[in-house]
This record gives structure tokens, sequence and C-alpha cells, in this order.
């Protein structure tokens, strides 16, 4: 990068600038890093973009048609295993141009030659077409569920980092390479073979009433045929990732797709590029801390589950001590308003054993914004799934109160906006009076402790960037 900068500036100052910004950046990313890894911050926070079916008509849908809406629609709702999935209706007699709906969809129906109506089209949240045709309830339920994918979503909720899917090639040669590659990884993983990044959390003692933490992270694996006609609907999902993966030239080679999170699968490994190296670097990413972005700046598509993720999620919170990210830069709320705060029980406890009452939490509700309905979405000429992704990003905090696990009293509220500290509500009458030894009831040591810790990393990063500088600007400036 030093070597970039002196080609490509004329005076020291320019240099001195060039490294300043270069060195600004690395900082910023070792002060921001969160100690929560990727795989569990993307089955926290990360919803799953939905499939869109579009169903075009040129009049009132009949019997059958409007069954098979109630039957996606349905499913999109349900409380037991919702699926990322929106049903979308387009009337062609009032909008026979297609100006409402997205233009890679606008496309792939007006370059179709059979246009029997209604006709159904169904994409995927990058608008990649799936399938197009009629729709009948047997396709629905392979289209919504299968063996393989009920098995993924099984090891993920179990506290998997991540699960592999081995789609096999029609070279058997090959299938048996790879295969093994990826075993023989996932294996040395489990065993801690691999140095790996590791939170703080998965080497602390678990608290009280919560199951202990895995001491290594582990890895599923699970083999898919191409040929497998229960299955057809994942196997095009995961050939839809990149667009050349339905080629010729990759028909015969097997492939590995890392799948993490709410079921979000990354692009493959190919043939020879599945090698230990390469599976090892998406290990390093899935268990790597994590950044906090949003998910679209981050690599793969979701993949169309009906799951309950959000049982998952507490599975996994309980499991690791309902974590909240590097309290001592982000803080807890800020990061993870939705979970339960271990610390928040323990001050609720000591509270009640001084006899004071914890104050209650704000009752303020911030202006929530609904959702586009499907109709209107398509009404924006928005793709809905993009709809649906701004809508979730607006409300990227807190779910509803009957999705997420009881809070103790002292927590502030999640609804509260992450960027104000939580309020605690003032006193109904003046404290009793302590003796002067007395320690008082509601001390807490806590946030003293996190603002120093908080205060380490930030004051060695600074030094290493001081450092550098120094020794950048010497080198830049020194006699010749």
């Amino acid at each position: 990068m030093l070597a970039i900068l002196r080609q490509r500036t004329k005076s020291p100052s320019c240099r001195l600038v060039g490294i300043v910004a270069v060195l600004g950046t690395l900082a910023t990313g070792l002060v921001l890093a969160c100690d929560t890894p990727v795989y569990r911050y993307a089955m926290y926070r990360w919803e799953p973009a939905p499939y869109e079916v579009y169903c075009f008509h040129d009049k009132p849908l009949d019997e059958q048609a409007g069954q098979i809406q109630k039957l996606i629609e349905s499913a999109g709702r349900s409380e037991q295993s919702p699926a990322n999935v929106l049903f979308v209706p387009v009337a062609l007699n009032t909008d026979p141009e297609l100006k409402k709906v997205p233009p890679d969809v606008r496309k792939v129906w007006q370059d179709s030659k059979e246009r029997q109506l209604p006709s159904y089209l169904v994409v995927t949240p990058h608008g990649q077409k799936l399938y197009q045709g009629a729709l009948d309830e047997a396709l629905i339920k392979s289209m919504l569920d299968s063996p393989v994918r009920a098995e993924i979503a099984r090891l993920l909720a179990e506290g998997k980092a991540g699960v592999m899917i081995f789609l096999t090639g029609s070279d058997e040669a090959a299938n048996a390479v790879a295969e093994k590659e990826a075993k023989t990884l996932i294996a040395d993983v489990a065993a801690g073979k691999a140095e790996l990044y590791l939170t703080p959390g998965m080497s602390e003692t678990a608290e009280d009433g919560q199951s202990p933490a895995a001491d290594r992270l582990e890895f599923g694996l699970v083999k898919l045929a191409r040929a497998d006609a229960a299955e057809k609907w994942l196997v095009d999902s995961l050939l839809s990732i990149e667009s050349d993966l339905t080629s010729e030239e990759f028909a015969a080679q097997p492939m590995v797709f890392p799948v993490f999170g709410r079921g979000r699968a990354l692009p493959p490994f190919v043939g020879k590029g599945i090698t230990r190296d390469n599976l090892l670097e998406c290990v390093y990413f899935l268990s790597g801390a994590c950044s906090c972005t949003i998910k679209d700046q981050n690599p793969g598509l979701d993949l169309l589950f009906a799951v309950d993720w959000w049982s998952a999620v507490e599975k996994l919170a309980s499991a690791f001590g309902a974590e909240e990210g590097n309290e001592a830069q982000l803080g807890a709320v800020q990061l993870f308003p939705s979970l339960i705060i271990p610390g928040g029980l323990d001050m609720a406890e000591s509270a009640q054993e001084a006899g004071d009452t914890p104050p209650e939490p704000s009752s303020a509700k911030p202006v929530e914004e609904p959702a586009e309905s499907a109709p209107n979405a398509a009404g924006t000429g928005k793709r809905p799934a993009v709809a649906k992704e701004q809508a979730a990003a607006k409300m990227d905090g807190p779910p509803t109160a009957e999705d997420k696990p009881p809070e103790p009293a002292d927590k502030p509220s999640p609804d509260a906006s992450p960027d104000e500290p939580p309020r605690a509500a003032p006193p109904e009458s003046p404290p009793a009076a302590q003796p002067a030894d007395a320690a008082p009831a509601d001390a807490q040591p806590g946030p003293q402790r996190t603002d120093a810790i908080g205060a380490f990393p930030l004051g060695i990063g600074l030094c290493v960037v001081l450092v550098l500088l120094f020794g950048a600007t010497f080198l830049m400036l020194r006699p010749k």
C-alpha cells in the first residue's frame, strides 16, 4: 500500500495525507469490530428476503387461483413456520405494459412465448427466474419445504456455525475427492485442529441457569443430488446465485455452498476449488468478528425456508449467554436490544433484595411505518422484496412482543432509539438515608468496568496508528 502511494503521489504532503487516510481506515476497523461472530449476528438480526410469486391475470381470479393465493399468503403469515415468500398479483387488464412491476420481471414475461392466463412466475430475492407456468398445491408444498432444507434448519438451530451443502456433479471421482476435503475440514474444526477466532464469551463460564457454550465451533454437511426431484427448488435456487453455474462447464463438477444464519447461502466452491484452504477461508469469515453491517452488504442469497427462526434465535442466545456484541464499544441495547441482557437480571435481583422497586421501562413507542402490501409494492414499480427489505431496515431493531423472550423489569425499553442511552424512570420518593459506610444497593460497577475495557483497545489502536504514522513520515521525508 505504501509503495502504491509513493508511485501515485507527487509531493510529500500528498503522500502524508494518503498515509493518514489509509491508517485511519485501518484504525477505524480495529476499534469498531464487534465481538459477536458473523454466524450468530446473522441469526440474530438478518431477516431472510422473500421469494416473489407473481400471478399474471386479466380477470378476477377463479377459485383455483384464489386457493393458490391463499396457500402462499398463509405460508408467509404462519406463526409456527413462516416462509419467506410473497404473493404478487399482476392485473394485465389495468396495466398491460407492466409499468408497475420490476424491469427484470417485465422482461421475463415479455420474452415468454406461452402466456396462458393465469400464469405464475417465481423469482429469487435477486430477481432470477426459478419457475414459470401453472402452480398447484403439490408444487407449492415442494417449493416451501423439503427434507434437505429441514435438515439444514435443524443443524443451524442447534448452533452449528454453518452447514456445507455438497451438491454432487456427474463426475464421481471429483465428487469423492471434494467430499473428502469437506468432511476432513469439518472434522478438524470440530476437533480444534484449526486456529479460529473465538469470542470472549466462548471461553467464559456459562452463567447460572444457562447451558454452557461450546468450546469449539461445529459445522454440518448435507449431501444433495442434482437430479433429486424432491429438492428441485433448492437446487435451482442454489444454482441461481451466479449466472454461469447452470452452464455445461460446471455440470460435471461438484459444488459446496456454505449456509449460515437464517438460511443464507454463500457463492459456491466448485470442482478443484474445493480445497482445505478455500473452505477454511469461509470458516474464518463465519467465525470471525462481525462488522455489524446490513445484510445486503454481504455476499450470498437467502434460501426459501418455512422455519420459525425466532425459536432458533432464543435457543442460540440462551446457549451463548444472550450476548450483546461488544458492549464496551457500542453498548448492549444499541447492538442487540431484542435479547435479554444477563447483567440486567443481576441488577433487578439486587434491587429486590435491597427492598427497592426497579425502574419501569419507558412506555414511549416510536411511530412505526407499516410495510407495503404486495399490491402496493408492485404499484410503486419496486421489487416487493426490496420494499420489504427497506421496511425491515427501518425497523431493524427489536422484534414484536410476541416474538421475543420476556425481558427483566429494569431493562431499557427495546423500542427506544438505539442512538439514545436508556433512561431510568424518576423515583417517586426520595431514597432513604443510608449509613456512610454502607454501599448503595443499586451500585453498578459494571458500566465503569465497561468504560475501562473500551478505553484499552481504543488506546492501543491510537498508539499503533501514531507509531505507523511516525515511521511512514520518517521514510517519506528522509533526505535523499
